[in-house]
């Protein structure tokens, strides 16, 4: 049996250019850092790789990447991608993909009976309201943009059949104030 060093096959055996050819693959492979080959390693992966990787995992847009405006948070939504698309539909699922983008303390309320500012019920399914209120950490500021994307997100996160009727968002004081001294804003989602 002949020395068959490339471990090709038997029809292949001998000739010099398909061994050369090989050889120099071999070699070439040799030189690559097999840790750069783990892109499915959300930690460690190359930064510029992480929009291909959304693509790839469907984050992109309104899944989450619109408002993962950190490293840190696409590495976060990257590692979740699975959880997340799985949520999709449900309460659980906006409060998760939220958690993974910094926004820690969302209350969601859902169902007419349920609100306590007084409004008329609706004569069409009042079960089928949600209301949100969302605290934003002191790394978050809100701007117009970022309300419209949240907005964004939680109809992409939430069930077809629930329909949003208001937004509020409480902003810390950027000195050491108590809860009381929060700004609230509400947003009347139309």
């Amino acid at each position: 049996m002949p020395n068959n060093p490339y471990n090709l096959p038997t029809v292949m055996q001998g000739i010099e250019h398909i061994e050369a050819f090989i050889k120099v693959l071999r070699e070439e492979l040799e030189l690559v850092d097999r840790a750069d080959l783990q892109i499915f390693s959300f930690e460690t992966v190359d930064a510029r790789l992480l929009d291909y990787l959304a693509d790839q995992f469907d984050m992109l847009g309104f899944n989450g990447w619109v408002l993962a405006d950190t490293e840190e948070y696409k590495r976060e939504l990257l590692k979740n991608a699975f959880r997340l698309h799985s949520l999709q539909g449900t309460r659980a699922g906006i409060i998760e993909v939220l958690k993974r983008l910094g926004f820690t303390n969302v209350q969601i309320t859902e169902g007419w009976e349920n609100f306590d500012d007084g409004s008329d019920e609706p004569d069409v399914n009042p079960w089928a309201h949600m209301k949100i209120e969302y605290e934003l950490a002191d790394s978050r500021e809100l701007t117009a943009l970022i309300a419209q994307n949240l907005n964004g997100l939680v109809e992409t996160y939430k069930r077809a059949s629930i329909k949003v009727v208001s937004s509020s968002y409480r902003i810390p004081p950027k000195d050491s104030g108590t809860f009381a001294d929060y700004v609230e804003v509400l947003i009347e989602v139309v």
